[in-house]
């Protein structure tokens, strides 16, 4: 066995006496390589991210939210000009159940109060200017808050700001406003139902 390993020694050693030139240029070879394999190391080491690709990445973000701005701020634009054109324009409405709702819808410069469910109905026609104007400019706030890119671009940039509540306060107030309505209507029901009541007894009298 010990034999069997000297021998490739031996002859190793035997073939670099012979021909050293050989010998020498083998080892030459096997040292370039490592050298190559180490500058090659060294080369994949020293890649990382540099103050270039923060500049592009940082260009490229700002590129991105600009987009998003003048997309928005255009359909903002067309959104006004379409809901301008509008003949009938719906403002909102509150759900009674049992697939019953009150709806405000708008023509021209007249508000109506409609009762939705099995049919249609006219509940009320608002000819008060100033409460059609209240009415009509809450709407329009609510609008330009969900489509005005700043608050869009805030909500997507800072979402741990809570730039919602506002949206949601004035929804309930739209909504606060829904309900006086209908208790009016309901109180103004009531009365001519007692004084229909009341007529008929004294005829009966």
């Amino acid at each position: 066995m010990t034999a069997v390993q000297a021998e490739p020694f031996d002859s190793n050693v035997k073939d670099c006496l012979e021909a050293p030139e050989k010998c020498g240029q083998e080892a030459e070879t096997k040292q370039d390589g490592q050298t190559g394999q180490d500058q090659q190391t060294e080369r994949t080491e020293t890649v990382g991210v540099t103050i270039w690709d923060m500049l592009k990445m940082m260009g490229a973000l700002l590129l991105v939210v600009a987009l998003i701005y003048f997309l928005l701020r255009f359909v903002n634009k067309n959104t006004r000009s379409y809901q301008q054109t509008k003949v009938i324009q719906h403002l909102g409405g509150s759900s009674l159940g049992g697939n019953r709702s009150i709806q405000v819808v708008k023509t021209g410069d007249r508000l109506f109060i409609l009762g939705v469910g099995e049919n249609i109905q006219l509940i009320k026609e608002l000819d008060d200017p100033k409460e059609v104007e209240h009415i009509v400019s809450q709407y329009n706030d609510q609008v330009d808050q969900l489509l005005q890119p700043k608050d869009a671009l805030t909500n997507i940039l800072n979402k741990w700001k809570k730039k919602d509540e506002h949206a949601k306060s004035q929804s309930n107030s739209f909504e606060t406003l829904f309900e006086e309505k209908l208790s009016e209507l309901k109180r103004d029901r009531k009365e001519q139902i007692e004084k229909i009541t009341n007529k008929e007894k004294k005829r009966d009298e």
